[in-house]
């Protein structure tokens, strides 16, 4: 789980995206992890999709990392895999998480009472 936090940190830095949807993407992966088996030579495809569902749903659209772009980064493209293979792997984590995206990591928390 370390290196994985660590690969989606970076990729999240690469991409430009709030700290907020970094925290949102590993929350998602751990809960996806914690109820479902996935097979090791997935987790990248699986923390891949997770980024970038996050960043659906916690960012503006304009900074939404686009899928090939996010293939290519993530050299995910170079494994065979494309946008439509891909999208399947972002429904599979929708799947997963029982279509619940609602995710309320600590910086939330921190952000609402700073806020105040």
């Amino acid at each position: 789980r370390r290196y994985l936090v660590d690969w989606i940190s970076d990729v999240g830095e690469r991409c430009r995206l709030h700290n907020t949807t970094v925290h949102v993407s590993i929350l998602f992966l751990d809960k996806i992890l914690l109820n479902h088996d996935v097979p090791r030579g997935q987790w990248q495809l699986l923390s891949t999709a997770c980024i970038s569902v996050a960043a659906k749903y916690e960012e503006a659209e304009e900074h939404c990392p686009h899928i090939p772009d996010l293939l290519q980064l993530t050299k995910l493209d170079l494994l065979g895999h494309t946008s439509l293979s891909f999208r399947e792997g972002e429904w599979e984590v929708m799947r997963y998480l029982g279509f619940k995206l609602r995710a309320v990591p600590a910086l939330h928390v921190v952000n609402y009472y700073i806020c105040k």
